[in-house]
């Protein structure tokens, strides 16, 4: 498992524990992709960036686009909230943690960014958020 698979993986995990229920879509997908779960979501890495620290080591800052979807038949929007709420909880307790590998630690994770959309035909609440990491290795 590469290491943008693993960082994937552990906002992946955040979620499902916040969240129980919810379905992970892997790769690009859009609200065709998701009919037919009630809830679903999509991670996906924006980009990456470096500084070189002393002592051979490299601080990452990692950029994360995670799309939430809620059935708009199967979910009301104080559920959808209450999820989101959940999740967000979930992600301020996610430092210190080790990313399988003993020499990479997660430093900091937090959500810099968050936008919600409901169309008024559309089948699918949608919720954007951009997730941040700081780890270094």
């Amino acid at each position: 498992m590469s290491l943008q698979e693993t960082l994937e993986a552990a906002l992946e995990t955040y979620a499902v524990l916040a969240i129980p229920g919810l379905t992970i879509l892997r790769g690009p997908a859009s609200t065709p992709d998701v009919e037919g779960n009630g809830r679903a979501l999509v991670v996906r890495m924006v980009r990456a960036s470096a500084t070189r620290l002393d002592f051979s080591q490299t601080e990452w800052r990692d950029t994360f686009a995670l799309t939430f979807f809620w059935s708009r038949a199967g979910y009301t929007r104080s559920q959808a909230i209450d999820d989101w709420e959940a999740f967000r909880l979930v992600m301020d307790t996610a430092e210190g943690l080790t990313l399988g590998n003993p020499g990479i630690t997660l430093e900091r994770a937090w959500l810099s960014s968050m936008a919600w959309g409901e169309a008024v035909d559309g089948h699918f609440r949608t919720l954007v958020a951009t997730v941040e990491m700081d780890r270094v290795e």
